[in-house]
């Protein structure tokens, strides 16, 4: 009975430990993946794209260039975009380029994109 009780005892013990470095784990990506994100928003151009509406690169104030798609008012890592008259799925995180003359609109919700600075 005593050596039941220890060997569950120790696999809960075992099982806590291993929770708590996962947590842990988890918690340094997401930190990390928070400051990248603060240094892109920080140093460049963010742009709020409302759901439905269409953007004109250059005619409505968005530069030509790469962006970074950062963030949406769904739940959702996905969202779908009309660029040009084409619907493609993006996710959260993705880069995206527009040129000159493109038109964008989100489809899915409204999105903030980050430009990215010329590397």
């Amino acid at each position: 009975m005593n050596e039941t009780l220890l060997i569950v005892l120790l696999v809960i013990c075992i099982c806590m430990i291993f929770f708590l470095i996962s947590f842990m784990f988890i918690r340094k990506i997401n930190k990390k993946n928070k400051q990248e994100i603060k240094k892109i928003t920080s140093s460049n151009e963010k742009v709020y794209l409302s759901q439905g509406i269409e953007y004109a690169v250059k005619e409505t104030g968005i530069k030509e260039g790469k962006y970074l798609i950062l963030e949406s008012g769904l739940k959702s890592k996905h969202i779908n975009f009309r660029i040009t008259g084409f619907i493609k799925e993006f996710k959260i995180g993705q880069s995206i380029n527009l040129r000159e003359g493109e038109k964008i609109t989100a489809l899915s919700s409204g999105v903030y994109i980050v430009r990215r600075s010329k590397q």
